[in-house]
């Protein structure tokens, strides 16, 4: 008779122990979103300057609002984790509810552009550790932009615990060999 033990574990409630740090900054007015939740700084409406980020390591979306008041837009973030502002974000000049979000679906969405423009060495902190994007309308076509992007999805957590599991029930589903001798008399294997 075989008896298999199933543990279920679930990524349902894990709290961070670690954070995620970096530095962002947007040309000109920025709103910084970790799942949702906004995050203020006094330096969101200088982009010369970069705004510190802390971050919950669990953390699914990042997001940034950010207003062009000026000639030309652009975002820039980098963070502890190696996540910084590239062509896989996904941009957008139109409003949509919930865009900020872990649950909002940015499958339409185009990816963003690299803004053919120099902001010189401005802010140091970000200088040559992440690419300033925008969408194609960096030019004051689109003046105010959502761009996000997916660093953790909710099953990322739970895929070695899904390969372990699975591991164990193959090993519990193989025939056991026998040995030739019975721990009790009249008993089965």
């Amino acid at each position: 008779m075989k008896t298999l033990q199933l543990v279920i574990l679930a990524c349902v409630g894990i709290s961070a122990k670690a954070t995620i740090t970096g530095d962002a900054t947007c040309d000109n007015i920025m709103e910084f979103y970790a799942d949702g939740v906004l995050f203020s700084n006094i330096n969101d409406n200088d982009w010369t300057k970069s705004s510190p980020i802390t971050i919950s390591d669990n953390t699914q979306v990042i997001a940034v609002k950010c207003v062009d008041t000026g000639v030309v837009g652009g975002i820039k973030l980098a963070l502890s984790n190696g996540i910084k502002t590239d062509t896989t974000w996904k941009c957008s000049a139109t409003y949509e509810d919930n865009w900020e979000t872990p649950e909002f679906n940015d499958g339409s969405w185009p990816n963003a552009i690299l803004p053919t423009f120099d902001w010189g060495p401005n802010p140091a902190a970000l200088n040559g550790n992440a690419d300033w994007i925008w969408t194609t309308g960096f030019q004051g076509q689109d003046t105010t932009v959502f761009c996000r992007k997916v660093i953790k999805s909710d099953c990322d957590c739970c895929k070695s615990i899904h390969k372990k599991l699975n591991h164990l029930i193959a090993l519990n589903s193989r025939p056991k060999k026998r040995t030739g001798k019975r721990s009790k008399p009249g008993k089965t294997w």
